[in-house]
């Protein structure tokens, strides 16, 4: 059975680099990676448990490792890939324990596609403990 996928839209793809696969994290996190659409990367959403944190506010990013990974691409979809974003686990209120991050992006037609998903271990309570007391 032929299917002919008759959607114009094509999906993005990408990857995380950080947090990596249950690393246990605190405070600030470093949110990177790198997202490719053909028709466009026109955003960079940033989710926890299904629940929507933020737009990556550093994309485009240099990403000269995107360019080894995908040679036959041209230059222009592989040279500025990369994203970076700070997310402040205190000010979300997130509980500590592990959580689900999902990186969304948004190509200029509108089309969505989830690019990766990681696991974190959020452990803000054992480190705030082991800062001194400031008066």
């Amino acid at each position: 059975i032929f299917d002919c996928d008759d959607d114009p839209d094509r999906p993005s793809w990408g990857d995380i680099y950080s947090p990596a696969q249950m690393e246990r994290v605190a405070g600030m996190v470093e949110v990177a990676g790198w997202a490719i659409d053909l028709d466009g990367v026109e955003e960079v959403e940033v989710w926890v448990y299904g629940n929507f944190i933020d737009y990556v506010d550093e994309f485009p990013l240099p990403s000269p490792e995107v360019e080894v990974l995908f040679p036959w691409l041209p230059d222009f979809y592989t040279d500025f890939a990369g994203y970076r974003y700070t997310m402040d686990t205190q000010a979300l209120n997130l509980p500590d324990g592990e959580h689900v991050l999902v990186i969304r992006t948004r190509d200029r037609w509108g089309g969505e596609s989830i690019i990766g998903e990681r696991t974190f271990v959020l452990d803000n309570l054992k480190n705030a403990a082991a800062l001194p007391l400031t008066r």
